[in-house]
């Protein structure tokens, strides 16, 4: 077996195992096997596979697959296949799947499938799924941005009820939801519910619009 490892510099791989320290860099395709830490810089093509902590950047995209922690940054393309926890940030795009963890992030667009159980941020895009839950809540809701806009059109027709009946604050907090809705920004949105579940608790068909689309939190 051919087995690079480097901690500095520029380099290539086609085929073994490469070990990545430092600020390494490599682009790799064929069939590689990669162990990344520290600051390294790793892309990758063909059918190999990442396994990357620290501080590393991670690029896979055709038949890869990835599993990175700690602080990583990851984006993944093509059919790639991923796993992400610790503090990792992942764009996920292209006929990804992948599933998320922890406290890790996620930017989800093109085709992306994902299950996302973490605290971290979530944004959802064009045509992407994500099936996310927050334990500690206990809410769990298939994300797509059909299911977005429903939730904001849901939310506006009530708003324009029950307007009159509540402070402008409140009103405000609501539409900031909605325009994040707009943006694909999800788990601002639930970060946002959270703080106003009390006060939406006090308006029945509003609490109605969330359990449907599976964003109520559960005692």
């Amino acid at each position: 077996m051919n087995i690079l490892q480097v901690s500095s510099g520029e380099h290539t791989a086609k085929d073994g195992l490469a070990i990545l320290s430092g600020n390494a860099d490599v682009d790799c395709w064929g069939n590689v096997t990669v162990i990344a830490f520290d600051d390294a810089v790793c892309s990758m093509t063909g059918e190999g596979d990442v396994t990357a902590g620290g501080n590393t950047k991670v690029r896979v995209c055709e038949d890869c697959s990835a599993d990175v922690k700690d602080s990583c940054s990851l984006e993944a393309a093509g059919k790639a296949i991923f796993v992400a926890r610790g503090r990792a940030s992942v764009n996920a795009h292209g006929y990804t799947e992948g599933s998320v963890l922890e406290q890790a992030s996620l930017k989800a667009s093109g085709d992306a499938r994902v299950t996302m159980i973490s605290d971290g941020s979530l944004q959802v895009l064009e045509n992407a799924t994500v099936v996310y839950a927050w334990p500690r809540t206990k809410i769990c809701a298939t994300v797509t941005v059909a299911m977005m806009q429903a939730l904001k059109d849901e939310m506006e027709t009530v708003i324009r009820d029950v307007a009159p009946l509540y402070d402008m604050n409140f009103i405000c907090a609501l539409g900031q939801m909605q325009h994040e809705l707009d943006q694909g920004l999800i788990s601002k949105v639930v970060t946002k519910l959270l703080v106003l579940r009390d006060r939406i608790s006090t308006c029945a068909p509003l609490v109605q619009v969330f359990e449907r689309h599976g964003l109520w939190p559960k005692p």
